[in-house]
């Protein structure tokens, strides 16, 4: 058998930080959620969603961060 390296079915994955926008004003939640952005690294993504809650206060929106998986295709998973 050969390795998973060789395998075009199995598709390696790194973690990644899901910078999630959340509008309040909106029904339903096909419409609430909305992913801005994918980074890296924890750290950076969580003080982007603080600088994100400064910049946007009072706005009817506020933003989270979710951890998430990327396929190194770029795709995430």
């Amino acid at each position: 058998m050969g390795s998973s390296s060789e395998d075009p079915s199995v598709v390696s994955v790194r973690p990644g930080f899901a910078i999630v926008r959340i509008d309040d004003y909106r029904e339903g939640d096909d419409s609430r959620f909305t992913v801005t952005r994918v980074l890296d690294d924890q750290a950076l993504a969580q003080t982007e969603v603080e600088r994100l809650n400064r910049v946007n206060a009072g706005k009817g929106c506020r933003y989270v961060w979710q951890y998430t998986r990327v396929a190194d295709d770029g795709v995430s998973s």
